[in-house]
């Protein structure tokens, strides 16, 4: 995957559609799969407020968060992720229990 031609490409989209949750979840997970965990933060967060009911990007958001050492906020974005029953939701409960093995952050 190319995720320097994946970056130009949805940010154009997000700048052509900036209230797109889906596209901004996009724009997010590709600055986390680059390492600019920050930025992925930002982005994700700002697509869980346009698309809340979205529990792929509860999920994305989650690991986000672990990658910042926010185990807690890991913690309920996971939870979320299940309540909105998405179809990751085994892969979701496996990583929440990961998280159990962890202190509370």
């Amino acid at each position: 995957m190319n995720l320097e031609e994946a970056l130009a490409l949805v940010s154009r989209a997000v700048t052509l559609d900036p209230d797109n949750g889906a596209y901004v979840d996009s724009l997010g997970w590709t600055y986390f799969r680059l390492g600019r965990t920050d930025q992925a933060r930002g982005m994700l967060e700002r697509a869980a407020r346009l698309d809340p009911e979205d529990a792929t990007l509860q999920e994305h958001l989650g690991d986000v968060y672990v990658a910042l050492g926010q185990t807690e906020r890991a913690r309920q974005a996971y939870q979320r992720s299940l309540d909105l029953e998405g179809s990751n939701a085994e892969q979701v409960r496996r990583k929440l229990g990961d998280l159990d093995k962890k202190p509370r952050s």
